[in-house]
């Protein structure tokens, strides 16, 4: 996995949107949140634009992919910052072309609907990315001393870096012991969607970061549900679960809270977990360096993570450039 350069001011950031809409008030007021950083802004063409296809699109699928290739592909830009999530970033895969992506690292910031872009960078160009805060959502509206300081200190990070909660809170366990492996994950709806396409989340060996916002519990169940039937807690080595704001059971029985649900529902994995990790969607939030070797330990309560060149792909490269060359090969059946 390829960490990108560290960021120094004066360096060009971009603003994207590759899901929902943004209006041209908010775009300024980030480009001055950027600028008031230290850094350059550069603004993507779709917000350029101003692209609005029915107020959830930020532009065609074409056009939001074109400016996601663009971006990693000029040498100025260092950084590449979502400015909300929302729906659609799935279309783009087929646009992209991962070899030249790969060759281009640099910092990528977002969450959300921007989990399925993680698990593409991270999977097929192994790069490292940032599971953060976007500008619009997070700054904008309530920004916080915490978020700020995570931000800084993932994209920033040295060899290591332990994750802490804001104001030292400790993470509650939900089954007790040790695990490392790569940080993969996010959102649980858009992985949930993203179960058998040629981009589902690989969790072999892997820790598996999990977030949800405003669904019911009994949804939520059948997610895990889904993730079951697909495999993916089959050879994971561990769970963490960040922020699930509005996750209740309010409908059915307003008693059963999440944390209990995610206990019962989890007991029979004989795995390491953790849960309240302050990431996702909440402020404060916390900024998870996906694609790094993450190593968790519930003793300890303590999450860490590290620089590893280790390729994550080495034991499957082969598996995934079948499922590329079988996916491309099939491209003319989505025009």
């Amino acid at each position: 996995m390829r960490f990108p350069e560290r960021l120094k001011k004066g360096d060009v950031i971009a603003l994207a949107a590759f899901s929902f809409p943004v209006k041209e008030n908010d775009i300024e007021l980030c480009a001055r949140w950027i600028e008031q950083e230290g850094y350059q802004v550069k603004i993507s063409r779709c917000l350029a634009e101003e692209k609005n296809i029915h107020g959830y699109l930020a532009g065609d699928e074409r056009s939001r992919a074109q400016d996601l290739q663009e971006l990693f592909e000029d040498r100025q830009v260092k950084g590449i910052f979502c400015i909300r999530g929302g729906y659609g970033s799935a279309q783009l895969m087929k646009y992209l072309d991962f070899e030249r992506i790969k060759e281009n690292p640099k910092v990528f910031v977002g969450y959300s609907d921007v989990t399925n872009l993680h698990i593409v960078l991270n999977q097929f160009c192994d790069l490292v990315t940032f599971h953060g805060p976007m500008i619009y959502n997070n700054f904008l509206k309530k920004e916080d001393v915490y978020t700020k300081d995570s931000l800084y200190q993932a994209i920033e990070m040295g060899e290591k870096m332990e994750f802490q909660n804001p104001n030292g809170e400790k993470y509650k366990v939900i089954q007790e012991g040790e695990a490392q492996g790569i940080i993969t994950g996010g959102n649980m709806t858009v992985l949930s969607r993203g179960i058998g396409t040629f981009f589902q989340v690989d969790t072999k060996d892997k820790i598996l970061f999990l977030e949800e916002v405003d669904e019911t519990i009994p949804s939520i169940d059948m997610m895990i549900t889904q993730m079951e039937y697909a495999g993916l807690f089959r050879e994971v080595k561990g769970i963490l679960f960040g922020s699930f704001k509005g996750c209740s059971n309010e409908r059915y029985d307003s008693s059963y809270h999440i944390d209990e649900f995610l206990r019962d529902r989890m007991k029979r994995y004989r795995i390491p977990m953790m849960s309240h990790i302050a990431s996702g969607h909440e402020t404060p939030m916390g900024t998870i360096p996906m694609g790094a070797k993450c190593r968790m330990d519930t003793e300890k309560n303590r999450i860490l993570f590290s620089r590893s060149q280790e390729k994550q792909t080495t034991v499957r490269s082969s598996l995934k450039s079948r499922k590329l060359s079988a996916f491309f090969e099939n491209i003319t059946s989505f025009e």
